[in-house]
C-alpha cells in the first residue's frame, strides 16, 4: 500500500499490482482454456502487430484489448470478455452480474473498486482491533 497526504488528511491507495496480477492470470487462463497455448500466442502476436498493444500493456489498457479482440473475433469477443471478467470476479470472491451498457472496461474497473474497498474494509477493521 501507498500512503499519500492530501491537505491535512492522509489516505491510504492500494497499488493496482495486487489487482493486475489477478487480472493477468484470469486473462491468461480463460484464453488458453478457450484457443490452447498455441492460438492463444497468435492472439497475442495479433494484438501487438495489428492493434500495436504490448503483452505487458494487455491489461492495462481494457478499452484497447476490447478492440482488438473485436477486430479477431467479431461478436464472439463478447463471451470472451464476459469469461475473463467472470473469472476475475470469482478469483476476488466477488459475484458476477451483467449490467446493461457495462463494457469489459467497466467491469474491471468495478472490479478494482471493489477490491481496494475490500482492503480498506480490512485495514480499517484491523486498525481497529
Amino acid at each position: 500500500m501507498v500512503k499519500e497526504k492530501t491537505g491535512r488528511k492522509q489516505t491510504t491507495i492500494l497499488e493496482s499490482a495486487p489487482f493486475d496480477h489477478l487480472l493477468s492470470e484470469a486473462a491468461e487462463g480463460v484464453m488458453k482454456d478457450i484457443f490452447g497455448g498455441s492460438t492463444y500466442s497468435a492472439v497475442l502476436y495479433y494484438l501487438e502487430k495489428n492493434c500495436f498493444l504490448k503483452r505487458e500493456d494487455i491489461l492495462k489498457e481494457p478499452i484497447r484489448l476490447e478492440e482488438g479482440l473485436e477486430r479477431i473475433f467479431g461478436k464472439g469477443a463478447l463471451l470472451i470478455e464476459r469469461s475473463i471478467a467472470e473469472e476475475l470476479y470469482s478469483r476476488l470472491g466477488l459475484e458476477f452480474h451483467t449490467v446493461q451498457g457495462f463494457s469489459f472496461a467497466d467491469c474491471l474497473n468495478y472490479a478494482k473498486k471493489d477490491m481496494v474497498n475490500s482492503f480498506l474494509r480490512i485495514g480499517i477493521t484491523e486498525e481497529r482491533s
